[in-house]
């Protein structure tokens, strides 16, 4: 008898990651579904008198302070564009900050050559 050789293929390396691949998406997808049904079904649940006024108090202070930050953004730019030269010669000021020495690494001003 002669041995017959049959030649057996393996499975391509390239199909099992993407096999893997797709059950993992599979599962994802079951997951984000089971997910949004729950998230609806609690949503749909009717809030108490009392805890809606809660939310609508809490969504009403919510609105207040972003006005009341805008206003102050608005104002604070309005100041500086009105009295910009206020900050600009507090600004000179600023380099003897710090603990450095006062003249310390800066070229001494030259000589005048005005007269009178």
């Amino acid at each position: 008898m002669s041995s017959v050789r049959v030649a057996v293929k393996a499975p391509d390396a390239v199909a099992w990651p993407y096999v893997e691949y797709m059950a993992r998406w599979e599962r994802q997808v079951e997951r984000r579904q089971l997910f949004l049904r729950s998230y609806h079904f609690s949503r749909d649940v009717e809030l108490s008198p009392r805890a809606r006024a809660r939310r609508v108090v809490w969504v009403g202070l919510r609105r207040l302070r972003r006005a009341a930050a805008t206003g102050l953004r608005r104002l604070r730019a309005r100041l500086r564009l009105c009295f910009a030269w206020v900050s600009r010669r507090r600004r000179r000021g600023s380099r003897f900050r710090y603990g450095r020495l006062s003249g310390a690494g800066h070229a001494a001003p030259a000589a005048s050559v005005c007269f009178w």
